[in-house]
């Protein structure tokens, strides 16, 4: 009776296990499979107590709960699903070598799941025990590649999440290499090696090699362009490698490689959010990018363009996305720039105002946006004042100041931007006939301009600005003679500057 009892368990756990392949295949996805799937463990493991040569199938079909439940996005059970067949082929390997694959693949289903709760540094240790066994796997078995070349490519994913980029690197190139040597005799793989390049693009971004970036990403836009041609699933992927190829030629100053680069990415990104609305941020991002680089080639009439319908995009987006309102200060700020360059302050100020009111909002619950709103309140007092409001621009300069005093304590580069709210103060005092008070924040400047120009000498145009306005102050109050060495120190630095720059001559005139 026992072994008939036995040999019944097992083929119940078989057609229990049959039954979850044949409802997952019909579309069935949910609790139905996933107790399915659960009662066939349950049964194989009774018949393990009984016959320890079954627990080898138990292996494989305890695999089955872990995907069931990733079907409905039950991911805080999956660790724990997948955990079991793990331990079980760890048992298995150290009798029977041959369960090292099923091992690994064990290991990369763990690492999945743990990766999708966010858990990059457990995720990161079952990634590298299957590396391992994936490598030791390939010795023998040159099929094994791809799966080694997935195993890399989630260890470098992990790496690069936690911040350890130079360790992602070296994971990437490696999956990089053993992809260029398959894609000689499967063309199919070339998808993971465009998906390898855009990687190692990004992890050198992180590292600041941006000329070797630029030339990975531009290889993964060539892939993925010819893979697009006939695959219009890879246009996704053929937007974000544009987006960071344009990255990379930003900081190099390429702006005219990076403009064409974002021009494409932003025609793609259109195509994407007519089908699938979801891609509307995106798009917002790309057009805010294009703004970017039209503004650094003098292009502001393009640029504002760009930045309107990065605007109007975000003004739809924040009415269901609070998270947007960052983004959406931004536009309004950029917009502001814009409109400064094309001697429109009024509506510049309008725009740059809300931009400043948007980031005061923000600031109270995220201090990173500080220096964000003293730029925007920067540039609002600068059209302020062209407008004549000197009163009004005060008090956004006072405001900018009081923000960078602070932000000065903890981050001296800051210094640079502080600098500049003193000597605009000066200038809005000036204005106001306030000469005295002109005076100590044009000094303030001075001093602190004087202390830059010595590491940085492209701050001396700056501290020869400072210097003849402390002197036009000085002058008001009958102060001639230290006007007259304010005069003279900001003559001697400008006469420099003309022997490097014939431009600056206007300003001995």
């Amino acid at each position: 009776m026992a072994g008939t009892d036995l040999g019944a368990r097992k083929e119940l756990a078989q057609s229990l296990h049959s039954s979850t392949v044949d409802l997952r295949e019909v579309g069935h996805q949910g609790d139905v499979v996933r107790r399915t799937d659960v009662e066939a463990v349950n049964q194989r493991s009774k018949v393990v107590e009984t016959d320890p040569t079954a627990e080898k199938h138990l292996a494989h079909l305890v695999n089955n709960p872990g995907v069931s439940f990733g079907a409905v996005h039950h991911h805080n059970n999956m660790p724990h699903a997948d955990k079991e067949p793990v331990e079980l082929h760890q048992q298995l390997a150290e009798a029977d070598p041959t369960a090292k694959k099923d091992l690994a693949d064990s290991l990369y289903n763990l690492a999945f799941d743990l990766r999708q709760l966010g858990r990059h540094e457990d995720a990161l240790r079952a990634d590298e025990e299957a590396v391992e066994l994936r490598r030791q796997l390939m010795e023998t078995d040159p099929t094994i590649t791809e799966d080694l070349v997935q195993s890399l490519h989630n260890q470098g994913f992990d790496l690069r999440q936690l911040g350890r980029h130079k360790e992602a690197l070296r994971a990437d190139n490696e999956a990089l290499n053993l992809l260029r040597v398959l894609v000689e005799t499967d063309p199919t793989v070339t998808k993971d090696l465009a998906c390898s390049l855009h990687n190692i693009g990004i992890e050198l971004h992180w590292l600041g090699r941006h000329e070797d970036a630029q030339h990975a990403t531009k290889e993964a836009v060539e892939l993925r362009r010819q893979l697009a041609e006939t695959g219009p699933t890879i246009t996704e992927d053929l937007a974000h490698s544009l987006y960071n190829l344009a990255l990379d030629l930003r900081q190099l100053g390429r702006h005219e490689d990076a403009l064409r680069a974002d021009k494409e990415d932003v025609e793609l990104q259109r195509q994407l959010m007519e089908t699938d609305p979801t891609f509307t941020k995106d798009l917002a991002q790309s057009l805010h990018n294009l703004g970017f680089d039209l503004r650094q080639l003098g292009r502001h009439k393009e640029a504002l363009r760009a930045d309107k319908e990065a605007l109007n995009l975000r003004r739809v987006l924040v009415e269901t996305d609070s998270t947007v309102t960052k983004d959406l200060a931004c536009s309004l700020h950029n917009i502001g720039i814009e409109l400064h360059w094309l001697s429109r302050h009024e509506d510049a100020q309008h725009a740059t105002k809300e931009a400043v009111e948007l980031r005061r909002q923000l600031a109270e619950m995220d201090p990173t946006i500080t220096e964000d709103l003293a730029h925007s309140l920067h540039n609002l007092a600068l059209n302020l004042r062209q407008l004549g409001r000197h009163k009004e621009a005060l008090r956004a300069d006072n405001e900018a100041l009081n923000l960078r005093r602070v932000l000065v304590g903890t981050d001296s580069t800051v210094t640079k931007d502080l600098a500049c709210s003193l000597h605009n103060i000066g200038v809005d005092l000036h204005w106001l006939g306030r000469h005295e008070d002109a005076r100590h924040a044009t000094k303030e400047a001075v001093d602190l301009r004087r202390q830059l120009a010595e590491t940085d000498p492209a701050i001396t145009e700056d501290l020869a600005h400072s210097l003849h306005n402390l002197a036009l102050d000085l002058r008001q109050l009958g102060r001639h003679e230290d006007a007259l060495h304010a005069n003279v120190e900001a003559l001697e630095l400008r006469r420099k500057l003309a022997d490097a720059d014939p431009t600056i001559t206007k300003d001995l005139a």
